[in-house]
């Protein structure tokens, strides 16, 4: 007679197999997936809506305009390059400030994803070029400031034909204590 603590693998034999069949689908999706990373460049251009962050609190929202591009350099990580300009009027009573404000966002992504479809998470460095003009009690000045500033973005890449692609971003890019904010929605190519 068996032992009262033995355990009958014949009993166990069918949770095993189903367990081994589910580990190996699993091992082939993952190797699956990290293979069909996008490995060519892709360019965009974008059209979106912009929040400007200062000191004070928001200065205004604005739509904007850019570019990127997204550069694999591993298969998970891409060098992901971002120029957006936008521009944002206050008026109180008869004096007005108008800015324009360029960012420049270089950042490091890392993606997830497929040929078809991946999500995108990065953040870097940049700068904002700020042009202000400001009409105060009948005078007008004029003033450029750059500046460093740290930012982040996530989004979505989906290629629903050839090689055109859609992407969708958010943005938030730190200079000041309020940050500037922005969402974009692009079309793009695939080399």
């Amino acid at each position: 007679p068996p032992h009262p603590n033995a355990v009958d693998l014949a009993s166990h034999a069918g949770s095993t197999c189903v367990c081994m069949r589910l580990l190996f689908l699993g091992t082939l999706l993952t190797l699956a997936a990290a293979q069909a990373q996008p490995s060519r460049p892709e360019v965009f251009g974008q059209i979106g809506v912009f929040r400007d962050g200062g000191d004070e609190g928001s200065l205004g929202t604005g739509a904007s305009f850019g570019g990127s591009a997204m550069i694999p350099f591993a298969s998970r990580w891409a060098a992901d390059v971002a120029v957006h300009n936008f521009r944002t009027d206050l008026n109180i009573g008869a004096d007005s400030t108008t800015l324009r404000s360029t960012l420049i966002l270089p950042a490091i992504a890392y993606r997830r994803g497929s040929e078809k479809a991946y999500f995108f998470v990065g953040g870097g460095v940049g700068a904002e070029i700020l042009r202000s003009r400001i009409l105060f009690s009948g005078r007008t000045f004029n003033d450029t400031s750059n500046g460093k500033l740290i930012h982040w973005r996530t989004g979505f890449v989906a290629n629903p034909a050839r090689q055109v692609l859609i992407r969708f971003d958010l943005i938030m890019a730190h200079r000041y204590v309020l940050p500037n904010i922005g969402a974009t929605i692009g079309v793009g190519y695939r080399f």
